[in-house]
């Protein structure tokens, strides 16, 4: 996912040659490993923990886009703490979030980041690039 203060991309890409891309003016961006514009991917029944966690997200980011609330929504464990939540937490050899980003382009461009840990356990921090 890449944006601007006009615009945000989502790029998707399967090997060796497909790729997808789309572009909004308007709203927000959100995805849980999921392909949403290519065909190929794994489905609801290969890759229910996807899934789970996009359905658990956008309920939440529907009712409020704040940068509080997207935090909130980053630490959220409805369905967990486990692989279905947004701020996953695998058992061994299972995914677990490792980093967490927020990028807000408007008067100014900022991001807030978790690294290295889940967000459920760690202060974002805040860098502003203009």
């Amino acid at each position: 996912m890449i944006a601007d203060r006009d615009k945000m991309a989502v790029l998707e890409f399967t090997p060796p040659n497909d790729f997808g891309i789309k572009i909004k003016k308007n709203g927000y961006l959100l995805r849980t490993n999921q392909f949403k514009i290519l065909k190929g991917g794994k489905n609801k029944n290969q890759d229910p923990e996807s899934y789970m966690r996009f359905k658990n997200a956008f309920k939440k980011i529907k009712r409020s886009k704040s940068v509080d609330s997207i935090i909130n929504l980053c630490r959220d464990h409805t369905s967990g703490p486990s692989k279905f939540s947004v701020c996953r937490h695998g058992k061994n050899n299972e995914f677990k979030t490792q980093a967490s980003a927020i990028m807000v382009a408007d008067k100014t461009i900022r991001a807030y980041y978790v690294i290295n840990n889940f967000p459920c356990q760690k202060k974002y921090q805040l860098i502003k690039l203009c």
